[in-house]
């Protein structure tokens, strides 16, 4: 089996601990202290790898301190890990807040690549990222809030007024990685607050769940060609009612009324660029990703 590892570069010289013959750093995955581990180290220096390949693939937090006589804050960084067995060579794309204009991209590596968020406000943002070996991947999106780098806090949020949907962790370093995945498409609230010496007053914010789009083209439901320049072709093994286009920032562009297992309509006036297609049938509502030339 492969084993994946994420480096801390340059932590001994970022963190600048004292002169001792044994240092200890404790760190986990996921806001998780409860399954946190610890490696031990002699000397003044440390390779800086941490084993992640116990991690499914996909965006992932990991927090971290180290200590001798003293403790060091606890720091933190956002990345992501995908499986690269079989293949020579892989590139990763991944931008914010639906611009993908202002692409990141760079080479995956030993199948790790972190993600830099220092450029972003404080505040509630999404990621969708892809990567590239010989095709592109499905586009997987995540939700996260990042808020000032206070090591010290724990969060607190539930979606929908709905306590019972709570999730908890660190701050760490400030980016808070939510979990979306049992939220339908479309419009949710999260709530939030941070504790810590005093417990912050609950804020609220009101976002579009579009993450959720399934790029699975060999079920019951085909749309081509994708890129699509001038005209889009569905087909289904049921009738399709509806076809609803939404740009990136989650604005309904297109509305489209069918009574057939086919349609196909006309994307020509689109402006180049993603858009999200939500396609209704008798039995299911599905989201497909499309590529306007």
């Amino acid at each position: 089996m492969k084993r994946y590892v994420l480096t801390i570069f340059n932590l001994l010289l970022c963190l600048g601990l004292s002169a001792q013959t044994t240092r200890t750093c404790r760190y986990w995955f996921d806001g998780n202290f409860g399954q946190s581990a610890t490696k031990t180290f002699s000397g003044d220096t440390w390779d800086g790898e941490i084993d992640v390949s116990q991690l499914p693939d996909g965006i992932h937090t990991l927090h971290y301190y180290l200590t001798d006589s003293t403790s060091t804050p606890v720091y933190g960084t956002l990345f992501h890990k995908v499986s690269t067995d079989g293949a020579s060579s892989l590139e990763y794309r991944y931008w914010f807040d639906n611009n993908d204009n202002e692409m990141h991209h760079g080479s995956v590596g030993n199948g790790i690549f972190q993600i830099d968020v220092s450029s972003l406000t404080t505040g509630m943002h999404t990621i969708h990222l892809t990567v590239k070996d010989e095709n592109y991947s499905a586009t997987r999106g995540y939700l996260f809030i990042k808020t000032e780098s206070l090591s010290d806090l724990a969060y607190h949020c539930w979606f929908d007024n709905d306590e019972n949907t709570e999730q908890t962790g660190a701050v760490g370093n400030g980016n808070i990685l939510l979990d979306v995945t049992g939220l339908e498409n479309g419009d949710h609230t999260v709530s939030m607050y941070l504790e810590g010496s005093t417990v912050s007053a609950p804020q609220t914010y009101v976002f579009l769940n579009n993450l959720a789009v399934d790029e699975n083209e060999s079920g019951s439901l085909v749309v081509y060609p994708n890129p699509a320049k001038d005209r889009l072709t569905i087909e289904s093994e049921e009738i399709i009612h509806q076809c609803e286009i939404y740009d990136l920032t989650g604005q309904l562009v297109e509305t489209f009324e069918n009574d057939s297992e086919r349609m196909e309509i006309s994307v020509e006036a689109l402006p180049a660029g993603t858009y999200l297609v939500k396609l209704v049938t008798d039995s299911f509502t599905q989201t497909r990703r499309l590529v306007k030339k």
